[in-house]
C-alpha cells in the first residue's frame, strides 16, 4: 500500500470525502510539504500532475472556493 493511499484511508475516516477529492487533497499536501509556503501558484507547479501549471492552480481555487469545510471536524474535544 503507497503513503499516500494510506494516508487518505486515515484522513478519510475523519472528512468523509469522496476519493477524487481526497486524493486531490493528499497531492496538495505533499506539495505543501515539500515547498513549506502556501502560495497557490509555488504549490501547483511543485504538485505531481501531468497537468499544466495554470490547469493546477485553477484546480486549486476551485478547490478552495467550491467546497464548504465543517470546521467542527477539524476540532478535537
Amino acid at each position: 500500500m503507497k503513503l499516500s493511499t494510506s494516508l487518505g484511508v486515515s484522513l478519510n475516516e475523519q472528512f468523509n470525502w469522496n476519493k477524487c477529492r481526497m486524493d486531490y487533497f493528499i497531492k496538495m499536501l505533499t506539495a505543501l510539504f515539500r515547498i513549506r509556503i502556501v502560495n497557490l501558484r509555488r504549490l501547483a507547479a511543485a504538485m505531481d500532475s501531468k497537468a499544466e501549471v495554470n490547469s493546477r492552480y485553477r484546480r486549486l481555487q476551485r478547490f478552495f472556493a467550491l467546497f464548504h469545510y465543517d470546521m467542527t471536524v477539524f476540532i478535537k474535544d
